[in-house]
């Protein structure tokens, strides 16, 4: 089913074009910057609090909470546009790593032992996971997830350690972003 907002990239059968992006090997689209994703979309545990603690932020720019170009903004911008949208809950890269200018062949750039950091990430993807009680491969809707968040994990503090985005300041603003949420003016 195509998701409102999407478009067929020419350049990856069987894709939709969700995120804007700036570019992506193959793509043949007209869309300004486009990021290839299957449905549901595939977002790894840790990025699913990231995408909190950037919005908690007031940033517009990923460059400027991250230090780093990435898909957060877009993720957010479509789960604010579509809170029934379905998500497959991960714990290795995924569709916001599809575009990250950091991910190597065996995990994440964002420290010279890509597999490594990979496998520190991993371990925060899968304590989040298992605070939201959901399994790797599962897939949720997007205000249902908010709802877990909100619920299960009302601090960041013992999942993101070491987190180089947002400690210590993100943990506040993560706080911030699930006390008012995503859809702040919808009725629950």
């Amino acid at each position: 089913m195509r998701e409102a907002g999407s478009t067929a990239c020419s350049g990856w059968p069987g894709r939709r074009s969700v995120f804007p992006a700036t570019s992506a090997p193959g793509c043949r689209s007209t869309v300004t910057l486009c990021v290839y994703l299957r449905y549901p979309v595939k977002i790894r545990g840790h990025h699913l609090v990231c995408t909190y603690c950037f919005y908690g932020s007031g940033k517009k720019k990923a460059e400027d909470f991250f230090g780093i170009k990435n898909a957060i903004p877009q993720l957010l911008q479509k789960l604010r546009q579509n809170p029934d949208m379905a998500i497959t809950v991960v714990t290795n890269l995924d569709d916001v790593c599809d575009i990250c200018p950091l991910k190597k062949p065996n995990g994440c750039g964002r420290s010279s032992d890509a597999f490594g950091q990979n496998e520190k990430l991993r371990g925060w993807d899968r304590a989040i996971l298992e605070a939201l009680d959901l399994q790797e491969g599962e897939s949720i809707k997007a205000k249902e997830l908010e709802t877990r968040i909100q619920d299960r994990i009302p601090d960041i503090g013992t999942f993101c350690t070491n987190c180089s985005s947002s400690s210590p300041s993100g943990w506040e603003e993560y706080r911030k972003a699930i006390r008012k949420g995503l859809w702040p003016d919808e009725a629950t």
